[in-house]
């Protein structure tokens, strides 16, 4: 065979292992940096990967065999890593701290004789296994990983594309936009508007709807507004109306979202204590019950939208029922419904309330990196990307450490300043209660957030 000449734009990628400690082994080098040296004590951590945007982890791991699937995609993320490091072992000693694996999917080196022995590399992300140690416990060096070909092409004129890849001659205008530098160019829609696609190709849409009201009193928690995410969705040269749902009011349901074709529903809205046994409010995930009797929770109507896209591995929508009434009396009300996860009970007695269901996350739209940094720490998600939660309802006493439910829920329980009981804008936030501290109670407003590879 004739070898071929290498092309101008080829790129390859590989960096030296750490040196050995006294007690500590050096960690293999990775993709994307060298491995550490081993100290004294620890071994050395493995190289980390090295990152590539255009093939991220939730729009490859459909072609990554099952068993597996779980484990690389937590490796490889929404950034591409692979090919980290192994960590490096340490001597004898089990007191000594064993190296950890590089981003990507590295395996973590061997503990002290007693074991664990050297920890896999991720299956399918090229990644270095751990370093051994002495038998009979850690005397075991962790295998590679197996390694993996991935092809991104252009169809369409320049079109197509995995996670949303917009291909070289893909551009379009419309809302706010942002590239942060991970190899995407980001469009946020917090009002109505327009995407305008100068051509053919895929992009990834978030959409969010508006958050449920809630009123004040003995009310229940409003549910979240349903969540669609789309990871491959086909634009031609033609304009896109964007609609984003406003946040309800006075238990009522939030507004519905939509973006080519795709419907992502209101919050239901909150319940009232009067007139008794009032049924909770259905919609993208449900409102809360109030606590009197056994009063059924809201029906989340998100799963049942959007049918011409389902099923497909790329489309997926989230929305969870209420929390249900199951105090005789006016004690407290269940949560709404969240995308992440359905809303707490009330819950028996004079408690706290139901709290609002954690939004779900979506990797790689961060608050920070899509124009939402505001929200980045009152949401109150650890990785700044849940939407959609449901708020809390009202009770005695103080709910959920005084924080709002995962993802910008309205804050429930006892004593909550008004503005906190508003679910947050921008996420689809349900808007929450609290009895003693009478507020507008509104769910907060939807949003798109439209991505592609640049």
């Amino acid at each position: 065979m004739t070898p071929q000449p290498v092309p101008g734009d080829y790129n390859a990628y590989g960096n030296l292992g750490g040196g050995g400690g006294y007690y500590g082994g050096g960690g293999g080098g990775g993709a994307g940096g060298a491995g550490n040296n081993g100290a004294p004590g620890p071994g050395g951590a493995g190289g980390s990967g090295r990152n590539f945007p255009s093939f991220p982890a939730p729009v490859v791991a459909p072609g990554v065999p099952s068993p597996v699937r779980s484990a690389w995609t937590s490796a490889v993320g929404s950034n591409g890593t692979v090919a980290g490091g192994g960590g490096g072992s340490v001597y004898y000693y089990p007191s000594y701290t064993a190296g950890a694996g590089g981003s990507g999917g590295g395996g973590v080196g061997a503990s002290g004789y007693t074991g664990p022995g050297g920890g896999d590399g991720v299956e399918f992300t090229g990644s270095g296994g751990g370093g051994a140690n002495s038998p009979p416990g850690g005397g075991v060096a962790g295998a590679g990983g197996d390694g993996i070909v991935m092809v991104k092409f252009t169809i369409g004129g320049g079109g197509g594309g995995g996670g949303g890849g917009g291909g070289d001659s893909f551009s379009a205008t419309g809302g706010t936009t942002d590239e942060p530098g991970n190899g995407y160019k980001y469009h946020t829609f917090t009002s109505s508007g327009s995407f305008n696609a100068a051509g053919s190709g895929n992009i990834e849409v978030l959409l969010v709807g508006g958050g449920g009201g809630a009123y004040p009193g003995y009310n229940s928690g409003a549910g979240g507004g349903g969540v669609v995410h789309h990871q491959q969705f086909a634009v031609t040269e033609q304009d896109y109306t964007v609609t984003i749902g406003a946040g309800g009011i006075s238990n009522a349901n939030g507004g519905d979202s939509t973006f080519g074709g795709m419907t992502a529903k209101g919050g239901g809205g909150g319940t009232g204590y009067y007139p008794y046994g009032s049924p909770s409010n259905p919609g993208g995930s449900g409102g809360g019950s109030e606590g009197t009797e056994s009063n059924p929770a809201g029906a989340a109507t998100q799963p049942s939208q959007n049918t011409p896209f389902v099923p497909s591995p790329y489309f997926n929508q989230y929305g969870n029922p209420g929390g249900t009434g199951d105090t005789a009396g006016a004690y407290s009300a269940a949560g709404g419904g969240g995308a992440g996860a359905a809303g707490s009970p009330s819950g028996p007695g004079p408690g706290s309330g139901g709290v609002g269901g954690a939004g779900q996350p979506i990797s790689g739209f961060e608050y920070p990196i899509v124009g939402l940094a505001p929200l980045t720490p009152e949401a109150n998600s650890p990785t700044n990307n849940h939407y959609g939660a449901g708020g809390g309802g009202w009770g005695y006493s103080q709910q959920n450490s005084g924080n709002r439910p995962t993802g910008g829920g309205g804050r429930g329980g006892r004593y909550v300043p008004y503005p906190n009981q508003k679910g947050l804008d921008g996420v689809g936030g349900g808007g929450g209660n609290s009895y003693y501290d009478s507020g507008p109670n509104l769910g907060g407003s939807g949003v798109c957030i439209i991505r592609y590879a640049v």
